[in-house]
């Protein structure tokens, strides 16, 4: 279930094609089918703040429908340390951090990560 979290996640970064004013981030948290949930996407493009703010609710919506009591907000940027992070991945122009995820669950974030040619970094401090 961590994996449709990643792609929603990508695929809201993806939705943006034009105007922040500055770095975006969007933090998930809560509970997915009964298992803790944390991560952050994040994004360097010119998206006004208010449509930024409408797409982050709107992924927690699609959380909450799938079961999920998840919390989304919108940060300056994801909180590091993080886990490990995905950057890039399906060509996107963003980075999804991850949190609280188990050791089989991180690694099949990276192997979907690089399946989309994504950058991975375990251990994200950046």
């Amino acid at each position: 279930m961590h994996t449709i979290f990643s792609h929603l996640a990508l695929t809201g970064l993806l939705l943006f094609s034009g105007t922040a004013w500055a770095k975006s981030a969007c933090v998930f948290e809560g509970n997915l089918q009964g298992l803790p949930i944390k991560d952050c996407s994040e994004i360097d493009l010119e998206v006004p703040a208010a449509e930024y703010k409408q797409q982050c609710e709107q992924n927690e919506k699609a959380f909450k429908e799938m079961g999920g009591q998840i919390r989304a907000y919108v940060l300056p940027a994801c909180p590091k340390p993080a886990l490990a992070s995905c950057a890039g991945a399906m060509g996107s122009p963003g980075t999804v951090y991850y949190y609280l995820v188990s050791p089989q669950d991180l690694e099949k974030k990276k192997a979907s990560c690089t399946k989309y040619q994504g950058k991975w970094q375990a251990n994200a401090t950046m």
